[in-house]
Parts: structure tokens; C-alpha cells; sequence
């Protein structure tokens, strides 16, 4: 359901861009010399596959796009030896050629960096990006938003991407309530400064003349400037002094404002804590195994962190990337020394089993499996590969045991082994992604990686931090001393009222509670009972009710041409207006804000139509707010 949430606000709102360095060509890793495939001879990978690579580009730039073609299916092959499914380094430079030519109105080449990038990785999200804008710019727009929806889906379910997307989308959010509070409580200042005005004139009158009470009014109000307070001390000060002043419908606002601020930066700390965390390269190395991606140039940074702190399962990623780069002496030495660290570390002995298995050496790998065995006594994938060391080590009735013992524990997982894997072949074993956010979150706790400038790792950011941060405090403390100052006003004090015909206020001493609350005597006994009321008296009245409604309607233009939605909350209408104002500042925080949504790593050309139609909708909502209040007449 959060996705849907998303995705439907991604449309509204778009995606400004940004561009990120990346050298997508450079390739550095341990250069081993057999592959695990029939024991044949290799060249180093990164230089073989570079070679193809330019040679694509040369023929590309020669026109000779079949051979260009023929070029990236043997990088694809070369690949594909060592078992990597995803290529992302090539298939974000062709994305980025392709955006070259889509510039250069290159038509037929921006096709064919497209295929390759689709051909080297197709689950990079840019990659239904590019396509949407080469859909746009040959005007098949049924195609662009096909493509647009799949880039949001991808986008979606990959951690990196939404983790930045949803920490972009909170700082919006921030900032459009944070302006609707500002703007809310002007308004309500506004509207009750008469009131707060007369309240403060009878605390005082009985005590001190004229000029010591209008000091000390306005001391009371400007009591946050003179301190020098916080300007978010300033807000929270005056909204506990307005609260009791506002009507049900304008406190319920009050309250949804500035709940949204108590749980902001607490929300928000704890999503940039998940985003920085994401980049530590223990857990962008998991994900790399799992997508079966290129995983060997994480190698330098574990062995970095392993020099600061020896976990078991650190040792063991080691393992599995020196495991996944072909590198067996390293990887078995790191396997060795997990267990040595931790004896009772069960994926370790199924590491080192792997190898000794792909090695032929099956005596060893039952060896290892069965010490595995003893620690890990419910993992199928442990009795799926046991059964393969019995079968090629001629056990098989022990083969046969094993594997149905797995079908036991897992069923589904064993027939996704039996029919996704070579008969000959068994599963390796790599810290899952899951696993290597909980040893980023142990290694973290231990504090030893802090300021040494590891990704991930440099800042060990907690949701504390936005819970106990003054802003948080101060929001939180307005929402729990404003009730209880409304409450206890009402019962000791009571509020003064103001007419809404002429403007003039008054205590409650001036009216019983039978009498109506919105009219002052007078414009009672003038507009309502009619009676008793001289000539004159009641001419000056009507004198003094023009004067103040014509004012009211003036001010109503000036502010709501300012602010659209302003003018229906003078009219009482603020439901209205609110929605009015949520519209209007979220379109334009969008247009003014360059950041939000930067999220992937290439300029859309397409994009940025949905920026121009968010503005043409702000001047819609503008005009539509504005149309009425500009036209109508003012008067009695």
C-alpha cells in the first residue's frame, strides 16, 4: 500500500535529477588465472572486457552497429563464465552514451546503447527511464508512461533508491507543513489580536495606568524577541497564546500542524540513518552477491573494516567475495579463519566445503558440510549441497538422505535448487542482505569505525537524536502546554469575544451565556431586537459597522492575492482553505526547491514537462482561489 502512496506522489510531484561521478569503466580486482569452469584458462577479466568494450565504441562511431552488437554478446559471454547475471558498471555507461546521442538527435546509436544496457543489466531502474525518454522524444507517450511506471515500480524495490527517495520526500513534507503552521498561526494572530488586546488591557487596568499597561502588553507579546529566543520558540510561544482564542475546526488544525512537527526530524533521523547505513560496503557488497553482480571491488574496503574489527561474519564476506572474484586461496583462507574466530560459525564450514567440492576434492567437502551440519541443522541449502559431495563421492543412498532431509525442512527451496542448478553444480552461500545490516548495525554499536571515513559507517546517526533534538522538544512541549493553558484559561479567566459586525470586543462579564457570542449588545439590540436604540446612536453604529466590513473586505483581497486560500479562512471557511494552501505551497515548493526526488543518476529530458505543469496548475489554483474574492463587492 506504501508503494501505491508513493508511486501516486511521485507523479504529482516529478523527480529533479542529479548527475553522479562514477568512472563506470575502471575495473580493479585480483586477476585469477582458472576459472571455476572446467578449470580454463583466462586472461584478467577487467582487461579483456575493457578491450571489447572500446571496440564496441569504435564501431558504433563507425557506423558498423551489427559487429558493435556481436561486441557486447561476448562481453555478456565473458560475463557469464564467472556467473555474474548483472553488468551495472557498463549498463550505467550506456546509459549515459545513450543520453549523449538522444542529445546529438542520434537516433539509431541511442537505440543501440539502450539494448546494451538493457543486455549488460536490466534491472537498473535509469535503464526505463532512457526508455521513457526516447519514447518522449519520438512522441509515443503511451510508451513514455508505460516506461515511467516501470522506472517507479524498480525504483520502488530497490532499497537505494527509496531510501532517497522517501528521505527527499520527508524533507518536502517538512517544509510544506512547517510553512502551512507559519502561515496558520498568522492568521489566527491575525484574527484575534483584538481579542488578546482587550484580555490583556483588564488583566492589567486595575493595577496601572494607560502607558504601563500598553508597555507591558507589549512586552507580554514580544517577550520571545526580547530573550532572543530560537525562531521555532517564537512560533511555539505564540500558538499556546492563540490556541484558546481558536474554534474547534482551527485548534483540530493546530493540533494535525504541529503533531507533524513533533514526529519530523525523529522520522526523518531515522531514515537518514537507514540511507547512510545502506552505503556501507558491507551491505552494498551483500546485495552485489545476491544479484549476482560484480562484487570483487568491495574486496579493499572489507579488509579496511576488518583491520578495525574482527566479526566472524565480516571474515566470512570476505570469503565470499574473494569466493565470487575466483580467488579460492583467499577465499578459503578467509573461510579459516571466520571459524578459527568462531568455531560454532556454520556458514563458514559451508564456504569452505563449497570450495573443496568445486576443488574435487569431495571427502574434504562432506568433511566440512557435515561440521556445518551441526550448527546449522535446519538450512537446506546445506543439505542440498550435501547431497551433491555423497553423489560425486558415490555415497548414494547418504545423497539421497541428505536431499530428502532437506525436502523435509524446505520443500519448495530444494525443488528451486533441483531445477535452478546443473546437476553436477551446488549452491553457494553469501551473507544475505539482511544479515549484513544486522553486522553493519553490530559493527556500529562498537563505535570503532567512527571518523574514519567509511561510507556508512562515518556517522552513526540514531532516531534519539530527532527525538531529544530542541525542535522536537520545543513542538511537543506547545502541543501538551496548550491545551493545558487553554483549559485553565476557560476555567479561571475566560476569553474575550469580538463582534463580528463592527469588530468590537468584549469580556464574557458583558454577556450572559444565553446571549449570542458573535454580536456585541449593541449590534444586538440594533440588527436583532431592534429596539430601544436612538437615531443617532444607531447611525454612528451602522458608520462604524461599514467602516469595519469594508476593511475586512479589503484586507481579505490583499492577503488572499498574496496567500490564495487566505481569504477563505477569514471567511470561516477553513477547511477549504486549508486544502487551498496545501495545493498551492506543495506545487510551489516543487518548483522553487531544486533537490527533491534526486534520486537517479542521469538528467531525464522528459521530466521536467511535469515541473512545467506543476506551475501551470499553481497559477490555476492561484487564479481559482482569487477569482471570487477579487470580483465581489464589499459593504453591509
Amino acid at each position: 500500500m506504501k508503494k501505491i502512496l508513493f508511486i501516486f506522489l511521485i507523479f504529482v510531484f516529478s523527480f529533479p535529477l542529479f548527475s553522479q561521478d562514477e568512472d563506470v569503466l575502471t575495473l580493479s580486482r585480483p586477476s585469477p588465472e582458472i576459472s571455476r569452469k572446467e578449470g580454463k584458462s583466462k586472461l584478467p577479466l577487467e582487461s579483456r572486457v575493457e578491450t571489447l568494450w572500446f571496440v564496441t565504441l569504435s564501431h558504433i562511431k563507425e557506423q558498423q552497429l551489427a559487429l558493435a552488437e556481436a561486441d557486447i554478446k561476448k562481453i555478456i559471454e565473458e560475463v557469464s563464465e564467472w556467473e555474474i547475471k548483472r553488468f551495472s558498471p557498463f549498463a550505467y555507461a550506456s546509459i549515459g552514451l545513450f543520453y549523449d546521442a538522444l542529445n546529438k538527435k542520434e537516433t539509431l546509436q541511442a537505440q543501440y546503447f539502450l539494448k546494451f544496457a538493457s543486455a549488460f543489466d536490466p534491472k537498473v531502474p535509469e535503464i526505463y527511464l532512457a526508455k521513457a525518454d526516447f519514447s518522449w522524444s519520438q512522441k509515443s507517450y503511451i510508451s513514455y508512461f508505460i516506461n515511467l511506471l516501470k522506472f517507479l515500480f524498480l525504483s520502488l524495490n530497490n532499497e537505494n533508491y527509496y531510501l532517497g527517495f522517501l528521505n527527499n520526500l520527508l524533507i518536502l513534507f517538512f517544509l510544506l507543513f512547517l510553512t502551512l503552521l507559519i502561515v496558520f498561526t498568522l492568521f489566527l494572530l491575525y484574527k484575534n489580536l483584538p481579542k488578546i488586546k482587550h484580555d490583556l488591557y483588564e488583566l492589567f487596568e486595575s493595577k496601572y495606568n494607560q502607558i504601563s499597561i500598553l508597555i507591558l502588553s507589549l512586552g507580554l507579546i514580544f517577550l520571545p524577541l526580547v530573550l532572543g529566543l530560537n525562531w521555532f520558540w517564537i512560533l511555539v510561544y505564540f500558538l499556546i497564546i492563540i490556541f484558546g482564542y481558536a474554534k474547534p475546526l482551527e485548534r483540530a488544525i493546530i493540533i494535525f500542524l504541529v503533531v507533524i512537527q513533533v514526529i519530523a526530524l525523529p522520522v526523518f533521523y531515522h531514515n537518514l540513518n537507514k540511507l547512510y547505513t545502506s552505503f556501507s560496503p558491507i551491505i552494498q557488497s551483500s546485495y552485489a552477491l545476491e544479484g549476482r553482480e560484480i562484487s570483487y571491488r568491495y574486496i579493499p574496503d572489507i579488509e579496511i573494516i576488518l583491520g578495525f574489527v574482527e566479526e566472524p561474519d565480516l571474515i566470512f564476506l570476505l570469503g565470499n567475495l574473494y569466493e565470487a572474484s575466483g580467488d579460492s586461496i583467499n577465499a578459503i583462507a578467509a573461510y579459516k579463519k571466520a571459524i578459527a574466530k568462531d568455531p560454532t560459525h556454520g556458514m563458514s564450514y559451508i564456504g569452505l566445503g563449497n570450495q573443496y567440492f568445486w576443488q574435487q576434492n569431495y571427502s574434504a567437502a562432506l568433511s566440512e558440510y557435515l561440521n556445518a551440519q551441526k550448527y546449522l541443522p535446519f538450512s537446506p541449502l546445506l543439505y542440498y549441497n550435501l547431497s551433491k559431495a555423497y553423489y560425486q563421492n558415490n555415497e548414494y543412498n547418504k545423497g539421497e538422505e541428505a536431499l530428502n532431509t532437506g525436502m523435509a525442512i524446505n520443500s519448495r527451496q530444494i525443488t528451486k535448487f533441483i531445477s535452478s542448478n546443473p546437476p553436477r553444480s551446488i549452491v553457494p552461500l553469501y551473507l544475505s542482505p539482511n544479515q549484513a545490516w544486522d553486522l553493519v548495525k553490530k559493527v556500529n554499536e562498537k563505535g570503532v569505525l567512527k571518523e574514519k571515513g567509511i561510507r556508512g559507517h562515518e556517522n552513526n546517526l540514531n532516531i534519539k537524536f530527532g527525538i531529544l533534538h530542541p525542535y522536537t522538544i520545543a513542538f511537543f512541549l506547545c502541543l501538551i502546554l496548550s491545551i493545558l493553558f487553554h483549559l485553565y484559561r476557560r476555567k479561571n479567566w475566560g476569553y474575550a469575544g469580538v463582534c463580528t459586525k463592527c469588530g468590537r470586543c468584549f469580556c464574557k462579564k458583558c454577556k450572559r451565556a444565553s446571549e449570542s457570542q458573535i454580536y456585541c449588545t449593541q449590534c444586538i439590540h440594533i440588527y436583532i431586537k431592534k429596539d430601544g436604540v436612538s437615531l443617532d446612536t444607531k447611525v454612528k453604529k451602522m458608520k462604524e459597522v461599514k467602516r469595519f466590513l469594508k476593511q475586512e473586505h479589503y484586507l481579505k483581497k490583499v492577503f488572499n492575492f498574496i496567500v490564495p486560500g487566505f481569504g477563505y479562512l477569514m471567511e470561516d471557511k477553513k477547511l477549504k482553505g486549508f486544502i487551498i494552501l496545501l495545493l498551492f505551497f506543495a506545487l510551489l515548493f516543487y518548483v522553487l526547491i531544486p533537490y527533491p526526488f534526486s534520486i537517479v543518476a542521469f538528467k531525464s529530458i522528459s521530466i521536467y514537462f511535469i515541473k512545467k505543469i506543476s506551475i501551470f496548475f499553481m497559477v490555476l489554483i492561484w487564479f481559482l482561489a482569487n477569482v471570487r474574492v477579487l470580483i465581489e463587492k464589499g459593504g453591509i
